[in-house]
């Protein structure tokens, strides 16, 4: 589990652009997974897809539909809101 020790490590990963107004679900994503100190392979497993299929989807290959945003939600006990952005069209 990550603590709130790990967060100013975390902003400072280039792979999380933390632009917030540049944010995109991928990155939401594997925000909220590194948070929850979750491996991909475990938050994958529990959302029902593979590990390669979270790896590109936090690399942006992938686009995530709603209901995998729904599930990966799920699966890190937050709001799916909390995985997207305003340009989502579920977002509310």
């Amino acid at each position: 589990m990550q603590t709130w020790r790990s967060i100013p490590r975390l902003l400072r990963d280039p792979k999380l652009n933390f632009n917030m107004a540049q944010q995109t679900p991928a990155t939401l994503v594997r925000l909220h997974r590194l948070l929850k100190g979750m491996s991909q392979g475990v938050t994958a497993r529990a959302a029902g897809r593979s590990q390669a299929w979270l790896s590109q989807l936090e690399l942006g290959y992938r686009a995530p539909t709603q209901s995998d945003l729904e599930r990966i939600a799920r699966v890190l006990d937050i709001a799916p809101t909390e995985l997207m952005t305003d340009d989502d069209p579920g977002a509310a």
